[in-house]
């Protein structure tokens, strides 16, 4: 009978980033199909919610898109600083006595800020405004004039406010974020979610095959699940077995049939995430509490019997 094989015994040894992209890859594909039974959709849902939560922790510490933004506004803002320092420089060697001075007078603001292309990146932006802000000022306003550099005051300050919003909303998002852990916090209570979820889609799927008639539909949907899940299982496991060799893949197939060398992953939540207990004929993987209310709702009150009647047909919801 098929179920998703092998998660926890794998999913502790991986890499942060195979970790992220094993589950992303898998929430994507099943975000695609009709969550069904529907009594699966809470921990479906409880599962998402989580992931959300290590997507946005491992983007921050990856160092994410919002950083390299940051640094190209900031060489966008230095280049339009070093062509007004160009122009100027230029015109201090101009045959013509009048931009030749007005240079030489420029000059004299640029020593002032020098340090715009040395300093960090915040005091560049005070830097910058307070240099645009000087070359305004009667003293200097006819030599820009003279030199024509009025769209090149401009650049710098369109560039510096670029980078300013660019590096606010950066802080903003990082305050938002850095309360929600780490990876190493955030990784076990992914992993506990989708324990749950694997363990109510195995449990879901085992009793729709006992089910008289047969849900098709949620065959279908439930088969693909494991699918999927059980082909990133085995690619990963084979991509953590070359990197440790003592470490043996269980036999997954990519359909999920077969037996595995591994326990299947049916696991108690209240327990920690690494701890697995195999199932038997004499002794019962115990459910999750979400899985196990999900499983009660299948049934009608009616239908429980006492323990020395014949049990009654099993029929999904929905």
């Amino acid at each position: 009978m098929r179920r998703i094989e092998n998660y926890l015994t794998l999913i502790g040894k991986l890499r942060n980033a195979e970790h992220f992209d094993l589950l992303e890859n898998i929430v994507e594909h099943i975000r695609g199909l009709r969550i069904k039974p529907e009594a699966l959709e809470p921990v479906w849902n409880r599962f998402c919610r989580v992931f959300e939560q290590e997507d946005a922790i491992y983007k921050r510490d990856a160092g994410n898109v919002e950083t390299r933004q940051i640094r190209q506004s900031h060489e966008k803002r230095k280049i339009a600083f070093m062509a007004f320092k160009r122009r100027i420089e230029w015109a201090t060697y101009d045959e013509d006595d009048t931009p030749r001075e007005a240079g030489i007078l420029l000059s004299e603001l640029l020593d002032k800020y020098a340090e715009v292309r040395t300093a960090p990146m915040t005091e560049v932006s005070a830097l910058l405004f307070n240099l645009i802000r000087d070359s305004a000022r009667s003293r200097y306003a006819g030599a820009v004039n003279i030199l024509d550099m009025e769209a090149m005051i401009h650049r710098m300050e369109r560039e510096n406010e670029a980078f300013k919003v660019i590096y606010t909303e950066r802080t903003r998002h990082l305050e938002e974020i850095k309360n929600r852990g780490n990876m190493r916090t955030i990784r076990r209570q992914v992993d506990a979610a989708a324990a749950d979820f694997t363990n109510a889609v195995n449990v879901f799927y085992q009793a729709n095959e006992m089910t008289s008639p047969l849900d098709r539909e949620a065959k279908d949907i439930l088969e693909d699940i494991i699918t999927f899940f059980n082909s990133y299982i085995h690619q990963y496991e084979v991509i953590y077995s070359r990197r440790n060799p003592q470490y043996r893949p269980g036999k997954v197939h990519a359909g999920g049939s077969g037996e595995s060398s591994q326990s299947p992953c049916f696991i108690d939540t209240a327990q920690d995430v690494q701890e697995t207990t195999p199932i038997t004929p004499s002794a019962p993987s115990p459910l999750s509490p979400v899985a196990t209310e999900g499983i009660l709702r299948l049934y009608e009150p009616a239908d429980f019997v006492a323990e020395d009647a014949s049990p009654p047909a099993f029929a999904l919801s929905g």
